[in-house]
């Protein structure tokens, strides 16, 4: 089926030639022994690659002879021209200058060496030692002119086990000990053999025995450091050829390698004697001259000649070898090889006569192959395409320009298969996209403009397949961009037309017109499931060809892969890699900001770790799909190029990976491509104040005064406020890359973001102390970087100082001290004679009021007294008619009222001032209060004429309010209006709720903040617009003349009342027409709620004309003395002093004195002893022995003087006994006491008894009494209709003795002392927890539960649920 001709096999390969011993091939031998396995590598792909430099990048001079890094990490090169250290960005060169002391005294330095102190020394040529001070960075000669030593050559220097320096000169052997002192070594020689004396030694080496080798200009000497006994080694060596030795190494087993100048390497054994001798190459005479040994951390030898480098395996023997290659940018840049130096990382440094070369180990991982005319060991094209890798191992690269570069790994060579033109068995284009293995023996080629060619692997013919004009079976376009086969073995082309599906059965193929699939098709895969991805011109397609399905993605893509956990990633063109869900698309995008190389992503592959490899336009990137953290690969890092194609990936059946791009490709194991790193040691390299370099130990008072690198805090003056600290990881693999995040303590909030600038700037610092912190940054390793740090003191400027502001604030101090004693005096004098005026004025202002108000006051006391002395007179005198006795007597009641009234208006002023007068608040009806108070009035507006009236907004107002106060500013209102409304004028009072929606609280309704609104309205003569604010000033009248002068209290005493209740008045009045006092106070919610049971105390209820009264008559609550005397005028006496303070009840023997007890249970008893009937004596039994009259005290006033009938007195109970005659004064203060005893007495019997029912504290003259009423509480505590009628009942006394037995003994009324005992059994049983609330307020007698809660909560300062819980 398939048309061609048999050609020539293009598979064949070379075998590898050996020349004495060793293999080598006649061009450039390469070996990647030092990073792979060590095998004999050829061609261009196993180059080594060398980073290079030169004096171009600040090295002193190419001529590279000692290599050194330091313990801090610096490298430090010897040249021909100085010292250069490096950081890995620049070199800092130390050179001779005559005329300074504090420089090198050679420029050729031959060696580098620190010591176990950390010290660091040069050996110059012709200049002695030098000693390098890291404090003031610069090198100091150690050979002074009294030493005899200043012209020596030191080429090597070795350090003993204690501590001692040997030195090898151009004159013989000296030592350098640690107290500085240089002596010359004159060891015994041997009898025989060459002399040691005065030789030019080269290099020195302890061996195992702690012997010195020496290398000479004469050959090589052993010196028994112990016996100072040196003698010679001899050589094997023609007397012909040089005998100079340059180069001596151990080895681990022991055995010493000794490179001379003419005779290559002889390997001295442990036993002295010569093991092997090598010559690196024969075949290249250069290669004699050893300069240069060096072992590496796997074990090898590299070797440096004047003919190139090698590399020496112990088993193998030379495995490599490096020389100069024009063609090669990155070789060996010089074939002479003067210093070989393995850093702390393993990787090269290689010193030569033309510079520095530089070999990374990880940028040896990535094998480069790229173009190279007419050498068959190099592609013939650069730009890769496509990778096939067929059973044999062989590796097909497709290529841009060049056909197929068929790479053979056995001889490292390629071979070609390419188009020739008229020759139709060869290629129908070199332009190469896609390779197809159909697992039948035929490789299939796709080709840009040439169709597809199949070759037949095994005759090697090729057939052409193309389009057809006319024919829909045959190729639909000749530029085929990739091929493809299915899990089901189907063959799929994707060309610039579309996709067609190959049928094998009769060579012809069927294009797909699905949507989508017309236009040009770049590359096909299938997943897992069998579902086709294809990547289109601007979309991509999922099409499942067995159900015909068809998923359409708007997204220019360039690969697929899915991944060893059935993740699928997708390359895309703008976006980066993409993570992809068949039926939803795009998951998620990396692009560069989390990481990637490039957002145009090319290819993508998984190695065995499963990490992804994807190549993009401009790197190549590892990324973990379990972390998300991207490792980008570059040029730099050894790879071809950092620009990749797609298409241009695979992995081969060894793991290795293949990537191709525009500058040929790169074939490496990804598992040693991702070794972990280290973070390097961090230097700070630079300190720059004003962009300006600061110099150590310059200045009166340096900033610096050793090197910053040495340093470990700074102090600056405040003027250098622009400061630059420079720093470097030294790292020297792509050092340029370097991250690095800094953070200034005291000043930056945060670490600044990674990025690759080294050097830190800050502008205008305060005084203060800062730390100044630099890591590197590895990223995806956090704690891979190291860190350093420079402590920071600014100090302020003198006047910013502590000292100088106390001297200052002190000077102030003492200037405004003295400035302000001078004002205040000058002040005081004026201010004193200002204060005397105003004090007279004032003084003479209160006089004038004083006197205005004595004068009123005496007016207002006056008239009433005469009102109520006239009447009285004429009453006396008998000159009144029974007609005219009533009008009379109301007259003198008025007048008395009246100035009552006045009277106590001037005590609340006094209150007021003291502080005593407080709101007493009860709940009360508040509109048929107010209307009785301005019921008062109708009378007074009568007499007057005046039309007066009441309104209310409601006919009852339930509220809280003080009654007394109340009245007292409504009274003075109207007092006030009536005072200044003429004949038919007109006066209201009205009474409101309002609600004002200007004060409203966070807690208040939407209707706003309630409050109640007294007005009082007249129609008088008005008050000046000038006095309205000074009206409620007390003692304040208006000095305009009018017939109704006043005290100048009345308003005073309204502003302070009002002001009292928190509440406001205002006024509003013209001249003429009247004025309008408003007064509003707030609105207070009643606390009880069931007049017959409520928890307010039954006194406190105020109705209007009353005082408090409860619900029993006063004669129940006023006091009552009961005086039992038989003589009438004492009786009377009595009366007369007492009747203001007690109700008094008299009876004229103890008989009489008995019966009234029993009935009014009176408070106190006065009684004589000899009475008819009954006596005092027999009377005091009665009263003591009846419970119902035990409490009472008893006084008895006798004439019986002798202390038998006093002690017979007091031991019949009575409180105290008096002798007539007696002092009124001292019986007064004797009942008073009693009372108050007794009065403590209640409150402590009420507390006891109320603590726990029936757990009472009493006398025992009382017990019976309160057993008995505690009893029927009890017995009764949940019957709600308990009453006072039924209670006395059960108690066997009338209900006034019932009243005033408990008043006596607990101050409680009944109601009081039951509800008390049902709310403590309540508490009982709240802490019990064995009923909830409104169970246990029925059991005890609540009808109403929220009315039990407000009686809990009133008595305990707690709710019951809280008191249940133990809040």
């Amino acid at each position: 089926m398939f048309a061609g001709i048999r050609t020539k096999n293009p598979f064949s390969g070379n075998g590898i030639k050996e020349k004495n011993g060793f293999p080598f091939k006649a061009f450039r031998l390469t070996c990647v022994g030092l990073i792979f396995s060590p095998l004999l590598l050829f061609s261009q792909g196993n180059t080594l690659s060398f980073d290079y430099f030169s004096q171009e990048n600040g090295l002193s001079n190419n001529q590279v002879h000692a290599i050194h890094q330091d313990s801090r990490g610096f490298m430090w090169f010897g040249t021909s021209q100085g010292i250069s250290r490096f950081d890995g960005y620049r070199f800092t060169r130390f050179v001779n200058n005559p005329s300074d002391t504090n420089t090198l005294t050679g420029n050729l330095v031959r060696v580098i060496f620190e010591d176990s102190r950390g010290r660091l020394f040069a050996g110059t040529e012709n200049g002695g030692l030098n000693l390098y001070d890291r404090d003031r960075e610069f090198f100091l000669p150690l050979f002074g002119k009294e030493s005899g030593f200043q012209e020596a050559s030191v080429n090597d220097i070795k350090e003993d086990k204690q501590g001692i320096l040997w030195i090898g000169t151009d004159n013989g052997l000296l030592l350098y000990r640690e107290n500085g002192r240089i002596t010359r070594v004159v060891p015994e020689e041997s009898s025989s053999g060459k002399r040691f004396s005065g030789n030019f030694i080269r290099i020195m080496t302890f061996d195992a025995a702690g012997k010195l080798w020496m290398g000479t200009n004469n050959g090589l000497f052993v010196l028994d450091t112990a016996a100072n006994r040196v003698s010679p080694f001899p050589l094997p060596v023609p007397e012909s050829l040089n005998e100079e030795i340059w180069e001596l190494v151990i080895g681990d087993d022991g055995r010493i390698w000794t490179g001379t100048y003419d005779n290559g390497i002889f390997i001295i054994g442990t036993d002295n004697h010569i093991a092997q001798h090598l010559i690196p190459d024969p075949a290249n005479n250069r290669s004699r001259t050893v300069r240069a040994i060096a072992r590496d951390p796997k074990g090898d030898f590299w070797i440096g000649t004047r003919g190139g480098l090698f590399i020496y395996d112990q088993v193998q023997g030379i495995v490599a070898s490096y020389y100069h290659d024009e063609r090669e940018s990155r070789s060996l840049s010089g074939n002479s090889v003067l210093e070989i130096f393995h850093d702390k990382r393993g990787d090269t440094w290689i010193g030569t006569r033309t510079g520095i070369n530089y070999l990374v180990h990880t940028k040896q991982l990535f094998r480069n192959f790229r173009a190279m005319p007419n050498d068959k060991h190099y592609l013939n094209s650069n730009e890769i395409w496509a990778f096939h890798a067929d059973k044999e191992g062989k590796i097909w690269i497709g290529t841009e320009d060049g056909g197929v570069n068929i790479y053979d790994p056995a001889s490292h060579s390629f071979d070609y298969l390419v188009s020739r033109p008229g020759d139709p068995n060869s290629l129908s284009s070199n332009c190469i996209k896609s390779f197809l293995d159909d697992g039948k023996g035929h490789l299939w080629i796709a080709t840009f403009r040439g169709g597809i060619n199949i070759l037949d692997r095994r005759n090697g013919r090729i057939v052409h397949i193309r389009n057809i004009p006319g024919d829909d079976t045959s190729l639909s376009d000749d530029r085929v961009w990739c091929l493809f086969s299915d899990s089901k073995k189907r063959i799929w082309v994707g060309s610039s037309l579309g996709i067609d599906q190959y049928d094998p059965a009769s060579g012809k193929f069927i294009r797909l017109r699905k949507p989508g699939m017309e236009a040009q098709v770049n590359w096909i895969r299938e997943d897992h499931q069998g579902f086709l991805w294809i990547g289109a011109r601007d979309e991509l397609l999922v099409y499942h060809p067995d159900n015909d399905s068809l998923f359409r993605f708007n997204e220019k893509t360039r690969d697929f892969f899915q991944d060893s956990q059935n993740r699928i990633w997708i390359a895309t063109l703008t976006s980066g890699l993409a993570e992809y869900s068949r039926g939803k698309g795009a998951i998620r995008y990396f692009t560069e900001e989390d990481g990637i190389a490039n957002n145009q992503a090319l290819s993508i592959l998984e190695d065995n770790n499963r990490f992804l490899w994807i190549g993009t336009s401009n790197g190549l990137s590892r990324f973990n799909p379990e972390t998300g953290y991207f490792r980008t690969f570059s040029g730099k890092d050894g790879l071809q190029n950092s620009q990749f194609n797609y298409g241009a990936a695979l992995k081969l059946p060894s793991g290795e990976l293949l990537f191709g791009g525009i500058s040929g490709f790169n074939l490496f194991d990804p598992l040693k491509a991702g070794g972990s790193e280290t973070g390097a040691p961090m230097v700070l390299t630079e300190l720059r104040i004003f962009n300006k370099r600061v110099e150590i130990g310059t200045g009166r008072k340096p900033v610096l005064k050793r090197s910053i690198t040495e340093t470990g805090e700074i102090t600056l003056p405040f003027n250098q406020k622009v400061i630059t600290i420079e720093f470097a990881a030294l790292n020297y693999v792509n050092s340029q890359n370097n991250l690095y995040s800094y953070f200034l303590e005291g000043f930056d909030k945060t670490w600044t973001d990674p990025s690759v600038n080294r050097a830190a700037t800050y502008t205008n610092l305060n005084p203060g102390e800062y730390v100044f912190r630099v890591k590197s940054v590895m990223p995806g390793i956090p704690d891979a970087g190291n860190e350093i740090s420079l402590k920071i003191n600014i100090y302020p400027p003198f006047w910013k100082t502590s000292l100088f502001k106390i001297i200052t604030f002190s000077l102030i101090l003492s200037l405004i001290y003295a400035l302000v004693r001078f004002v205040m005096n000058r002040e005081k004098l004026k201010n004193d004679l200002h204060f005397e005026r105003i004090k007279a004025r004032k003084l003479h202002e209160l006089d004038m009021l004083k006197l205005r108000f004595f004068t009123n006051i005496s007016h207002e006391i006056r008239t009433p007294l005469t009102l109520i002395l006239g009447p009285l007179e004429k009453i006396r005198n008998n000159q009144v008619p029974g007609e005219q006795m009533k009008p009379l007597l109301e007259i003198i009641v008025r007048n008395a009222r009246h100035l009552n009234q006045l009277i106590n208006q001037i005590l609340d002023f006094r209150k007021l001032e003291t502080g005593n007068l407080k709101p007493e608040l009860a709940d009360g009806e508040l509109t048929g209060f107010v209307q009785g108070i301005a019921a008062q009035f109708d009378h007074l507006a009568q007499e007057k004429e005046i039309r007066y009236g009441f309104s209310a907004m409601s006919d009852k107002i339930i509220c809280r309010f003080d009654g007394d106060k109340l009245e007292k500013i409504v009274t003075n209102l109207l007092s006030n209006a009536f005072k200044f409304t003429e004949k038919g004028g007109s006066i209201t009072v009205s009474l409101a709720v309002i609600y004002d929606r200007s004060e409203m609280k966070p807690d208040d309704d939407e209707s706003g903040t309630r409050y109640i609104e007294i007005r009082v309205k007249d129609t008088g003569k008005g008050i000046p617009a000038s006095q309205l604010d000074k009206i409620f000033i007390r003692f304040f009248q208006s000095e305009e003349k009018n017939d109704h002068q006043g005290t100048g209290i009345g308003l005073a005493l309204v502003h302070e009342l009002v002001k009292l209740l928190d509440g406001k008045v205002f006024v509003t009045s013209k001249l003429g027409e009247g004025s309008r006092f408003t007064v509003r106070l707030p609105f207070l919610e009643p606390e009880g709620e069931i007049p017959g049971d409520r928890c307010d105390d039954e006194r406190s209820v105020v109705t209007p004309g009353t005082s408090g009264q409860g619900d029993y008559d006063a004669y129940t609550r006023e006091k009552i003395m009961l005086v039992v005397e038989d003589n009438a005028d004492v009786r009377l006496f009595i009366r007369n002093h007492f009747e203001t303070s007690f109700q008094i009840l008299e009876a004229a023997d103890g008989y009489e004195g008995w019966e009234l007890a029993l009935k009014t249970v009176p408070d106190i008893i006065l009684c004589d002893i000899l009475m008819p009937r009954v006596d005092g004596y027999e009377l005091l039994k009665r009263l003591k022995n009846d419970e119902r009259t035990s409490h009472i005290p008893v006084i008895l006033l006798t004439a019986l003087v002798s202390k038998d009938n006093e002690l017979e007195g007091l031991a019949g109970g009575a409180d105290d006994y008096i002798t007539k005659p007696f002092d009124l004064a001292i019986l007064e203060t004797k009942i008073e006491n009693i009372l108050s005893i007794r009065k403590s007495l209640q409150k402590r019997y009420s507390a006891e008894i109320v603590l726990q029912p029936q757990n009472i504290l009493i006398s025992p003259h009382d017990e019976r009494f309160l057993k008995k009423v505690m009893e029927i509480v009890e017995n009764n505590i949940g019957d709600p209709d308990l009453d006072i009628e039924r209670f006395a009942a059960e108690a066997s006394v009338s209900r006034m003795q019932l009243y005033r037995k408990l008043s006596a003994l607990t101050d409680m009324t009944v109601k009081e002392f039951i509800r008390d005992i049902r709310l403590k059994r309540a508490a009982q049983l709240l802490l019990q927890r064995n009923m909830n609330v409104s169970e246990i307020a029925w059991a005890t007698g609540f009808r109403d539960v929220s009315h039990f809660r407000k009686c809990f909560r009133r008595k305990f300062g707690m709710s019951a649920t809280e008191y249940a819980n133990g809040i």
